[in-house]
């Protein structure tokens, strides 16, 4: 019981320094989900498999969606120039 309180608190705690520090809501958003399965993961002490496939699958999302920023950013600028 005491290690839902850790994770929580981990959890929230990781949560607020990050929307204080980091640039651009994407950004923090994608690395509070990585921050919650790297603290989930390390508090209920699950498989390696899941911890890479967590971990693995936000960072990849993370690309896809920045690609996919720059990329709108891109055709934006080209249109309003």
């Amino acid at each position: 019981m005491p290690q839902i309180f850790v994770l929580l608190f981990l959890i929230c705690f990781g949560s607020f320094m990050v929307f204080r520090f980091v640039p651009w809501l994407l950004n923090k958003i994608i690395v509070v989900a990585t921050l919650s399965v790297l603290v989930v993961v390390t508090v209920f002490g699950m498989s390696d498999k899941l911890l890479i496939l967590g971990v693995g699958g936000t960072w990849m999302i993370f690309a896809l969606l920045k690609i996919l920023h720059l990329w709108q950013t891109r055709i934006s600028f080209k249109t309003t120039n």
